[in-house]
């Protein structure tokens, strides 16, 4: 065995060793999908609130209730395309390198989002009930987060770095307060957006 074939299948070794203990079945294509859902979502919601609203105060952050419920069915439609979309890109990609879609790596990785994301949606629930509205965006950017940096140690770490950034614009939105819209779409929609691209060509079209 020469220098080169021992160099290949240590390579090998060591790929197999990965996918057994990180999930690397997330395509780059979600990310920017889910950035373009966001983004025409924001945009609904801003109509909503500026164009519909006649109660709408950005100083007080406060809305009409019949404005809250069409911003909920919004972001429910969002999140729901979004999962389906994830699901149906992440089995493809995962048949396409070999890798279980639910193995014991995905399971970990699932958890380590779900549980910041479920928490902090109680969290953020009770504080909309409670009036705060305008707390609800940097606090989803927060939670979100939160979830993608601890779901780094089960997939690619590339993904911390994004969850960097969405608890940048989390503290950020609440110092400018009033504008949490916006950097919602900063960070669910644009940053998705290049971080999907980012994926699609450092993973995808590298080693396709």
């Amino acid at each position: 065995m020469n220098q080169t074939e021992a160099h290949n299948e240590l390579k090998e070794i060591r790929a197999i060793m990965e996918r057994s203990t990180r999930f690397l079945s997330l395509s780059g294509w979600t990310g920017v999908l889910i950035g373009i859902y966001a983004i025409i979502g924001a945009i609904i919601a801003w109509r909503l609130l500026y164009d519909f609203d006649p109660y709408f105060n950005r100083a007080t952050v406060s809305v009409s209730r019949i404005t809250l419920i069409y911003l909920f069915l919004d972001a429910a439609v969002v999140l729901l395309m979004s999962i389906v979309t994830g699901l149906v890109l992440t089995y493809f990609k995962a048949q396409s390198t070999g890798q279980r879609l639910w193995s014991p790596a995905a399971f970990r990785l699932f958890l380590d989002l779900a549980v910041p994301l479920i928490f902090g949606a109680l969290f953020l629930g009770i504080l909309l009930y409670h009036g705060f509205v305008g707390i609800v965006a940097p606090g989803m950017l927060l939670f979100y987060g939160l979830g993608l940096f601890a779901a780094g140690r089960n997939t690619h770490s590339d993904i911390r770095f994004l969850g960097i950034l969405e608890m940048i614009l989390a503290v950020i939105a609440l110092l400018d307060y009033g504008h949490g819209l916006f950097y919602w779409t900063l960070g669910f929609g644009v940053l998705h957006i290049v971080y999907g691209v980012w994926m699609y060509f450092r993973y995808e079209v590298r080693k396709g």
